[in-house]
């Protein structure tokens, strides 16, 4: 089974999709979700009405150029360690595919002039970029 999937349309460009399930209470205003038993949580900001069921498999997005890339972990939610496995360069971006403790994520960076393939990175999904898909 496939973590995270990567998907493009004409109208909403490549995004980073990470099957969670909530564990939040749906009084609080800050959705907490684990991606099936893996570590850290994941923690962004949601209205009541928006949450999964607890307990329920959803779905987070995130698109490629909204991951923040790091050589050390700064301490931030949301923050993941990760390993450079491939750098693609394309003109003025490159993308950076990386393994997020088994969690397969890619950034869309300017200059990927601190990372090199197997290299230790830290990955930022910061909170406000995060979205949770309705199923």
């Amino acid at each position: 089974m496939s973590i995270r999937q990567s998907f493009r349309s004409p109208a909403s460009g490549q995004n980073n999709l990470i099957q969670v399930m909530r564990l939040s209470s749906s009084n609080e205003g800050t959705g907490e979700f684990q991606n099936f038993g893996r570590r850290p949580h994941v923690w962004m900001p949601i209205e009541k009405g928006e949450l999964a069921p607890l307990n329920k498999p959803c779905t987070l997005a995130i698109r490629p150029e909204h991951v923040v890339l790091k050589q050390a972990a700064d301490g931030l939610a949301n923050t993941l360690p990760a390993a450079v496995r491939e750098i693609n360069f394309a003109g003025a971006t490159s993308t950076v595919k990386l393994d997020a403790g088994g969690l397969s994520l890619e950034a869309l960076v300017l200059q990927p002039n601190n990372f090199s393939v197997g290299s230790q990175c830290a990955a930022t999904l910061p909170a406000e970029r995060i979205s949770l898909l309705k199923e």
